[in-house]
């Protein structure tokens, strides 16, 4: 998996998440195209995938 999302800081990360979240709904109520709605789906779930990585580092490491 290609991890674009890991030189970001966690809050970064979280900040980007609400930014493609809002987006995602605007493109929602104002009908934006599938192409745009697929791209921010897949950013979103790009960046929900770095947050649970980083989730199961943590828990892995605070194991040990």
């Amino acid at each position: 998996m290609n991890r674009k999302f890991k030189h970001l800081e966690h809050s970064a990360l979280l900040d980007q998440l609400a930014h493609y979240t809002a987006a995602y709904t605007k493109l929602l109520h104002e009908n934006g195209t599938s192409q745009e709605k697929d791209e921010c789906r897949q950013l979103i779930q790009r960046l929900l995938a770095e947050i649970n990585i980083r989730e199961r580092e943590r828990e892995t490491n605070s194991a040990e």
